[in-house]
């Protein structure tokens, strides 16, 4: 009966203090909530020595045939991440994203492209050869970055036919070089309207220097579906080091998990959006 006590006290702090770091931290609220049922379920299962039925994963709805609003992940540069976090999170909701990759330097894997592709259904992007300011770099050497980075991938067995600026840097010269060879780019901050240019494709920031809320996305997907939009989200990893290019991983799925739930919101990459 003490440890039963014991037990029950124990819970009741858990509650108290996940229950106000969730108020305090609108990124997390949901993920810790969760965190703190689990922890409970645990305690009250060596408490009452019963057996519980498995937590089943929740089901993802069927999207309506026409939705009101798209939206997109998209990952920039080489990181294994990609592949060993970020996409098997997506594939629990039967979600796909757009990989920009560095086609040179950064030790490219373009066999870790390939199984993103080919396994988990996302779409690679061409993101230069070296990452530079494109803006800084003379004509031929664009030619190198922009054209090249394409050949890089046509080598390995990888077609790509979008593409990203590092840095987010873009100009006339730059977007008129791209425009030759890729199908669309990345360029500029916001929610896209219809009809969506396929090269002035704007974002949104999800990584730990956006310091973007839940709360704040939520009231930017309302704002899409009332006008049709496409939402473009752009991070790179997806962890708990808290660098400012990192995404947190537990907003990263809570995020997420209140897509999927929406069944008036379908998740498409770039290309597709743009074909529909």
């Amino acid at each position: 009966m003490g440890k039963k006590r014991l037990v029950v006290s124990i819970v009741v702090v858990l509650c108290i203090i996940f229950g106000s770091f969730a108020v305090a931290a609108d990124r997390y609220t949901t993920y810790d909530l969760d965190r703190a049922k689990g922890i409970i379920s645990e305690l009250s299962f060596k408490a009452a020595k019963t057996i519980e039925a498995p937590i089943e994963a929740p089901e993802t709805p069927e999207w309506i045939e026409t939705p009101k609003a798209y939206i997109s992940f998209t990952f920039d540069d080489n990181h294994a991440n990609h592949l060993d976090v970020v996409a098997p999170i997506l594939a629990e909701y039967n979600m796909i994203a757009t990989r920009y990759y560095i086609s040179e330097t950064n030790n490219p894997n373009f066999d870790e492209c390939k199984i993103l592709r080919d396994k988990y259904g996302w779409e690679i992007g061409g993101h230069t050869r070296t990452h530079p300011d494109l803006t800084l770099l003379p004509r031929a050497q664009l030619y190198s970055e922009i054209q090249g980075c394409q050949e890089d991938f046509s080598r390995n067995g990888i077609e790509v036919n979008t593409f990203a600026p590092p840095y987010s840097r873009m100009n006339e010269t730059v977007k008129t070089i791209v425009k030759e060879y890729y199908g669309s780019c990345r360029d500029g901050w916001g929610i896209n309207a219809p009809p969506y240019d396929p090269y002035n494709v704007k974002m949104i920031g999800i990584d730990n220097a956006a310091q973007t809320s839940i709360t704040t996305i939520l009231a930017q997907i309302d704002n899409a579906k009332e006008t049709s939009g496409w939402i473009v989200f752009i991070a790179h990893r997806v962890d708990y080091t808290w660098n400012d290019y990192s995404t947190d991983e537990s907003f990263s799925r809570n995020l997420v998990r209140l897509v999927s739930e929406d069944p008036e919101i379908r998740v498409t990459t770039i290309s597709e959006t743009l074909e529909l």
